[in-house]
């Protein structure tokens, strides 16, 4: 995932998951266990690195949303989380 789009990914799933009250455990548990709750919180955080593209679906699936929109937002082929800011 190119660096310049992380923070932009990191600030979606932050409100996402204030959004939906998810806590990290939460989001572990609907992915399955498919990510780790301490992931998530560097993804939140904004330190995690390398995302692969499964560990993407698996944080799409823990927060209940479509893997296109957080692909999208984490290559930085959307304007999901701007749209956002700028509204919100």
């Amino acid at each position: 995932m190119p660096k310049s789009h992380k923070g932009d990914l990191s600030h979606y799933v932050g409100r996402i998951m204030r959004e939906k009250y998810l806590s990290r455990r939460d989001v572990k548990l609907r992915s399955d266990g498919q990510i780790t709750d301490s992931y998530v919180s560097g993804i939140v955080n904004g330190t995690a690195t390398n995302l692969s593209i499964e560990k993407l679906k698996a944080l799409a699936r823990g927060l209940r949303v479509t893997e296109r929109e957080l692909l999208e937002v984490a290559y930085g082929l959307s304007d999901a989380y701007g749209a956002e800011t700028e509204n919100g």
